[in-house]
């Protein structure tokens, strides 16, 4: 009864494939530890850049605001066409910085912040209104608006404008606080990111040693075992009864078979010699 073939997986058909193998496990563990180096620092440089974005936005809107009453307070003053067409393309821009801080709470929402919006808003629509009423009262009009003379409505503005003062100052107050809690949470990754980094580097080198283990040193096993029997085969074949078991699934089964077979039909060619003589 014939003996069946050991099936061998398709990894250990070939030298080539196992090598092949090897290196692109490699090139696979090379690249995944750079992707989390790489990932991890876009992550942290990104938490980063949002902290700084914040503060840069909420600073932004408070200089437009400023400008802004400035202005109110010289068209008060003296009623220049030129500062009113100024106050307009500048509350233009004051709206924008807050459409633009708003959009911004969307992913993060504070409190502080929403209330300074709309702090903002109402500061706008109450210096509009002074606006207006400063024009009608230099072309002639009314100097009143819903029982309230321009000084009133203009001390409105103000009030308003203090109060988003304060307001900011209580923001740039609390962001310490709400940086460093960021950055607790920016260690935390950073020192998860670097366990996965340290795992992904061990599960590397034990993959190399798996692989030599498994792949090269069974390799350089087979081949001592040929180099041993081709020996022997040199020294005295006619005498040399054993065969050479190579079962890798490889090409040094398949050199191991030919050597066999160089052996058995040697053993043949002998025993004719001998029934001929």
């Amino acid at each position: 009864m014939k003996n069946k073939k050991k099936l061998v997986p398709f990894w250990q058909r070939s030298i080539t494939t196992q090598y092949s193998i090897g290196y692109f496990l490699l090139l696979f563990l090379m690249l995944l530890i750079f992707l989390v180096s790489f990932l991890s620092g876009r992550l942290l440089s990104a938490w980063y850049e949002k902290a700084i974005a914040q503060l840069t936005d909420l600073n932004e809107l408070y200089v437009r605001v400023e400008d802004t009453n400035k202005i109110v307070y010289a068209y008060y003053t003296y009623f220049s066409q030129s500062d009113r067409d100024a106050y307009q393309e500048q509350a233009a821009a004051v709206q924008a910085a807050v459409d633009h801080v708003r959009q911004k709470l969307q992913a993060s929402y504070s409190r502080e912040a929403v209330d300074l919006c709309y702090m903002v808003e109402t500061y706008l629509e109450k210096s509009q209104a002074l606006m207006e009423q400063v024009q009608l009262s230099v072309a002639g009009g009314h100097i009143s608006m819903e029982g309230s003379s321009l000084e009133e409505v203009y001390q409105e503005t103000q009030d308003i404008a203090a109060y988003i003062g304060r307001g900011f100052q209580a923001v740039y107050a609390g962001k310490p606080v709400e940086t460093e809690a960021v950055q607790q949470s920016i260690h935390s990754v950073r020192r998860a990111l670097t366990a996965a980094q340290l795992i992904a580097l061990t599960a590397a080198v034990a993959i190399c040693f798996a692989f030599y283990q498994d792949i090269v040193h069974g390799i350089t096993l087979s081949v001592n075992t040929l180099t041993a029997f081709a020996r022997r085969v040199t020294q005295n074949p006619a005498e040399l009864q054993e065969h050479v078991s190579i079962t890798t699934g490889d090409e040094l089964e398949l050199l191991a078979g030919a050597f066999n077979e160089m052996i058995d039909t040697i053993h043949d060619q002998m025993d004719r010699l001998q029934q001929d003589a």
